[in-house]
């Protein structure tokens, strides 16, 4: 399974779906060890989905995304400093469940110690 079904379902509204598939991918990914696709997955999904005015689902990818750094130990390097400020840049800052305040209140702090 790839990404491609997840962008599809996308494209055609059904958010829900895409990001169950989404989520789905990127355990995989995880489980067989190719940690560098499951992030990049991950942060493709959360930009994806913000375009998309999909906030809460991108949250939920992003602290997937986050939550892997930290269980794997993973070191944080500029490009993935950078891929988070994309997602923060995009997302909408009036709700307290956004990608926005849910990362930058539970997870900027973990990121910036690496």
């Amino acid at each position: 399974m790839s990404g491609q079904r997840a962008a599809e379902k996308l494209a055609d509204g059904d958010y829900y779906e895409a990001n169950q598939l989404y989520r789905t991918v990127f355990h995989r990914l995880l489980k067989k060890g190719e940690t560098e696709e499951a992030l990049r997955v991950a942060h493709e999904a959360t930009v994806a989905l913000l375009k998309h005015k999909q906030a809460p689902s991108a949250t939920d990818m992003a602290l997937l995304l986050i939550d892997a750094f930290k269980s794997q130990a993973l070191a944080v390097d500029d490009k993935t400093r950078g891929n988070l400020s994309l997602s923060l840049s995009l997302s909408p800052r009036n709700s307290s469940k956004t990608v926005y305040n849910t990362i930058y209140r539970d997870h900027c702090r973990y990121l910036q110690k690496l």
